[in-house]
């Protein structure tokens, strides 16, 4: 479906990515590898979103082929507590990039936390203490998509 749609409208593969989350993966595992690698081959970006909700085996990020590895706020927010989740999360991190793939830090929503992430490798931070939400500038949608 996504292939006959990049076709009929002309966008270009590596401008769509498509999250997949962790739980989405576990419930529909047996489809999840061939349908993520042809959309992979296709050139369309895909990204592990939500990953450390469900404390997901480290083998999805081994075995499928993700551009990007979002970390789940919860795990992101339990770091400021003490809690053993910055040890977790720097091992995320370090299978990542081991995979070619980048990393995100969702809510990313204090100074606290953004020091703390500041000492690991993490590529990009989602979240109010680096910028708070704001529209989409009039017109830059379309002007991304006709590049």
């Amino acid at each position: 479906m996504i292939q006959s749609i990049l076709t009929e409208t002309g966008l270009k593969p590596q401008l769509l990515e498509i999250e997949v989350t962790e739980i989405m993966l576990m419930s529909e595992a047996a489809n999840s590898d061939s349908n993520l690698q042809a959309l992979h081959d296709m050139g369309v970006r895909i990204t592990l979103d939500d990953f450390g909700t469900g404390y997901a085996s480290f083998t999805f990020m081994l075995e499928l082929p993700f551009d990007v590895v979002k970390i789940d706020g919860s795990l992101i927010r339990e770091m400021s507590e003490g809690s053993l989740a910055l040890p977790m999360v720097n091992a995320i991190v370090h299978i990542a990039h081991s995979v070619g793939a980048s990393v995100v830090a969702e809510y990313v929503e204090s100074v606290k936390i953004l020091s703390q992430l500041s000492s690991l490798d993490i590529d990009w931070g989602q979240g109010y203490a680096i910028h708070r939400p704001e529209p989409l500038v009039p017109g830059l949608f379309d002007r991304l998509i006709n590049q």
